[in-house]
């Protein structure tokens, strides 16, 4: 992030008193000295290059090291979702910290404050807050934040004006211009390969897309894309600008192998460059240089230019007349009849879905169960980089619209979304991508989200949440407890398939329970339950406990596991599993770490309802745990603050992107309860998990010395075998 934010960092940390000194530019050299350093082989190439720059920080011999966890940037455009960094920039300073840990190698202190640009009194807050732990006094913070926000808006400005002039010579000359759509970091000479030294050498005016920064022109409501982050967000932007621009103005995309939100992005900004009759050119970018193959791409994308700058009257006027916009399908009142089609979740929620449904005026039809074809049509119509559990999702939404068992003028689809920073918050725009793909841009796209959903028009759909609150809770609660009993009874049964058919009976007695809106049948049935799984004959012997964890997807769905939990059940091992409910109360915790961080403003009436809502969630928790604690194998649930208060050692609670610290206070519980072997799965590149899981391995293992975690990456292409044969090293 210094990228973006050098000029404030300097000029507030120079004015208070401090002698900044700034690491040299990259080299490849550098890059070598600290990729050893690195944590996950397919993460970006910024983020490795990060560890040397680190190195050559301790090589000048400063006596600390700043690097600010920034999780959102400043507010550019209207009718954007939101200004996030991506996990990988907010968070990698905790990646550091595990995996070189400068004061325990160096000497050297790293301090990483959590920071916000979204909200300049937070901002103010978090900077008072670090350097007055060195003495800087009110007074002369303040002038120092107004000098550096000043700077920082000055140079913004400078870099800004200085390209819209270019632009302005270039549109009035007709000769053609590049926008080298970017991120900050990509400035970084040895990260993008000299494409804009390149470009120019070839004879063309060569910007990058902060000339469109702060304009007003803005269209993201029109996209499929949920904008959630800030940089990905001014490359769309400079995408809709270069579309509505004569043809001398074209568009090429650096783009970092590994780079999650781009999965996203490359598909949006290549549709409203195509809408506009232009080139959607994208520069993949890592560690191996190839400037030669480089130099004869661009040589070529020029000469193109240039034949089509001579017909250029062909092509709409040079410019395109109208406004992109993505998928048009919106749900209205008139859908509300129709049939929601869900995607298979896992075995012990999804059969439950339907019920709910049915409570809040819906009918929902869960989708059949994944398996090999739903991946292969998901990367059949949408980008083959997406994570593995869209690929899934997808296919399993075209599969089921493909089969001819649905009537597609009475079906809506149906996905979650989670509003943060991971990827998952944007599974609804590949979704619509998808769809369009496929032919069935016709079928309305809803979300479900706490909250509200982001750019996704439905404001037809209506959830009657104080009708169904109370039974969602306990349906929530009574899965959990019959997962938990089953998975520990299903190894250790005499009788082969007693436990299934036990969890099955109950399931589906559950769902009556639940259609009915009665929380007290579903309480019955769980003391049943518990009476029952006891009764089940069992081997008399120890088993061996093995946790399981990792992206919520993976960790609950048999098939995008690869059926892992049940290959480690044949072998005799106990697989535990964390409750889904730790997913709905990381609520509570992220909350309040928000509020302190100025990531989120605490109202009255959430300062009011939250505790209340906490004590109503408690007194349901409790009510469940005292019947659940006659199982046999019962063991106490531990609250999601205890597990908050273990990741908190660590890793910061600002890690809120996919598991977020859940990974780490999960380990944490379990290195507790004695079980000391861990499968982490989560699907290949994920960004989140590239820190909150295997990034910071090696600091899980100084604080539990004794834990053994296997980090198993799952996508379309992996061969089952591979991960049992890694499996089989861990159990034994």
């Amino acid at each position: 992030s210094m990228y973006e934010n050098y000029p404030f960092w300097h000029t507030l940390l120079s004015e208070c008193g401090f002698d900044v000194v700034l690491s040299p530019e990259s080299t490849y050299s550098m890059y070598r000295k600290g990729v050893g350093c690195v944590m996950s082989d397919n993460i970006c190439f910024p983020a490795k290059v990060v560890h040397g720059h680190i190195l050559a920080l301790k090589e000048m011999g400063v006596d600390r090291i700043f690097y600010p966890m920034v999780i959102k940037e400043g507010k550019e455009f209207e009718n954007t979702s939101n200004t996030f960094n991506c996990p990988v920039v907010s968070g990698y300073p905790d990646v550091i910290q595990s995996s070189m840990n400068p004061k325990e190698q160096y000497g050297i202190s790293l301090d990483k404050p959590v920071v916000t640009f979204s909200d300049e009194k937070a901002l103010r807050k978090a900077c008072f807050n670090y350097v007055s732990s060195f003495g800087v006094t009110q007074a002369d913070f303040n002038q120092a934040f107004h000098l550096a926000i000043q700077e920082q808006n000055q140079t913004e400005y400078q870099l800004k004006a200085m390209q819209e002039k270019v632009l302005s010579e270039s549109l009035h000359h007709n000769k053609l211009v590049f926008i080298l759509a970017c991120r900050p970091y990509h400035a970084d000479p040895l990260i993008h390969h000299k494409a804009g030294q390149v470009l120019s050498d070839l004879g063309v005016n060569v910007l990058t897309e902060d000339v469109f920064r702060d304009s007003h022109l803005t269209n993201f409501s029109n996209l499929n894309m949920v904008s959630q982050w800030s940089y990905p967000n001014r490359v769309a932007q400079a995408a809709m600008e270069v579309a509505a621009l004569p043809q001398n103005v074209q568009l090429v995309q650096l783009n970092s192998f590994g780079c999650g939100p781009d999965s996203f992005l490359m598909d949006e900004v290549g549709a409203i460059l195509k809408d506009a009759n232009k080139n959607h050119t994208i520069l993949r970018i890592d560690e191996i240089a190839s400037p030669g193959s480089m130099r004869l791409r661009l040589r070529s994308l020029i000469e193109s230019m240039k034949v089509m700058k001579s017909n250029a009257s062909s092509l709409c006027n040079g410019k395109c007349t109208t406004p992109y916009v993505g998928y048009e399908t919106i749900y209205t009142e008139t859908d509300r009849r129709k049939t929601i089609l869900a995607p298979w979740f896992a075995d012990f929620l999804s059969p439950f879905i339907p019920a709910v449904g049915e409570l809040a005026g819906y009918k929902i039809v869960n989708l059949p169960k994944p398996n090999r074809e739903s991946v292969d049509v998901g990367l059949k119509y949408s980008h083959n980089e997406l994570c593995y559990p869209a690929t899934i999702i997808i296919g399993d939404m075209i599969k089921a619209l493909q089969s001819g068992d649905y009537d597609l003028n009475d079906v809506v689809v149906a996905i979650t979304q989670t509003g943060g920073q991971c990827r998952a918050t944007n599974y609804v725009s590949q979704i619509k991508g998808a769809m369009i793909n496929a032919g069935f841009a016709d079928v309305p796209v809803i979300v479900a989200a706490i909250g509200g959903a982001h750019q996704n028009e439905q404001k037809a759909f209506k959830v009657p949440v104080l009708r169904i609150i109370n039974i969602l809770i306990y349906t929530l609660l009574y899965a959990d407890a019959l997962q938990q009993m089953y998975s520990l009874i299903q190894v250790r049964e005499k009788n082969r398939g007693d436990a299934q058919r036990t969890f099955d009976l109950y399931v589906d007695l559950g769902v009556d329970a639940i259609k009915k809106n009665d929380s007290a049948v579903l309480i019955q049935l769980l003391e049943q339950a518990v009476l029952d799984f006891n009764a089940i004959p069992i081997h008399n012997k120890e088993y061996k406990r093995v946790g399981f964890i990792g992206e919520i997807y993976l960790k609950y769905n048999n098939f995008g596991q690869a059926h892992l939990r049940e290959w480690l059940q044949s072998k005799e091992m106990v697989v535990v599993t964390p409750p889904a409910l730790d997913f709905a109360m990381q609520y509570f915790v992220n909350s309040k770490v928000n509020a302190e961080n100025g990531l989120e403003r605490e109202g009255l009436l959430k300062k009011v309802l939250n505790p209340l809502l906490l004590k109503w969630m408690n007194k349901k928790i409790h009510r469940v745990e005292e019947i659940t604690k006659d199982f046999r194998f019962y063991t106490p649930y531990e609250t999601i603050f205890k597990k908050a208060e273990y990741a908190s050692e660590i890793l910061d609670l600002a890690n809120q992107f996919g598991e977020g610290w859940a990974i780490a206070g999960e380990v944490a519980s379990f290195m507790r309860e004695g079980i000391n072997k861990v499968v982490c799965v989560q699907p290949f590149g994920c960004i989140a998990n590239h820190i909150v899981a295997k990034g910071i391995e090696k600091r899980l293992k100084k604080f539990y010395p004794d834990l053994n975690i296997l980090y198993l990456d799952i996508d379309g292409g992996m061969a089952e075998v591979n991960l049992q044969n890694r499996l089989h090293f861990l159990i034994n």
